[in-house]
């Protein structure tokens, strides 16, 4: 059965966790191509203030991209910081940490995704989630 394996781009403050999975499939985290311009600027209830990076999971022993239910939960930490504070009117609480569908940009939240904000110091700190689902979307910081 494939371990634990947490993953790190401390250039993009990107880092997280993807469990070992109960089907034994043996999943990765990678950069993926996308970049900003690729995207749009919002959606219904997102507006993207800070583009952060395009991550992949991928199924290891194949390099394909996975989209299918991760079972348990991969756990993605972003961090913000106080650039973005102020992007979100001056107060942490307004941040809002979203993913590009295709088409539009579409809010983290808690009740699907688990959203939650953690101070840290010098005004920044992480936006978590825990996915059962993930494919290869560009996330970014909005309100």
């Amino acid at each position: 059965m494939a371990e634990d394996k947490d993953f790190d781009f401390s250039g993009e403050g990107v880092r997280g966790k993807i469990r070992a999975q109960r089907s034994g499939r043996k999943l990765g985290v990678r950069r993926g191509s996308k970049k900003d311009n690729d995207t749009g600027a919002g959606g219904a209830n997102f507006t993207k203030t800070r583009f952060v990076m395009d991550i992949e999971v991928f199924e290891e022993e194949s390099n394909q991209t996975v989209t299918a239910d991760f079972d348990p939960k991969l756990e993605l930490r972003v961090r913000y910081n106080q650039g973005d504070v102020n992007a979100a009117g001056g107060n942490a609480a307004n941040l809002a940490l979203g993913f590009w569908d295709g088409s539009a940009w579409v809010r983290f939240t808690a009740d699907k995704h688990g959203f939650k904000l953690e101070s840290g110091s010098g005004g920044g700190g992480w936006g978590v989630v825990e996915l059962s689902r993930f494919g290869d979307p560009p996330v970014a910081w909005g309100k």
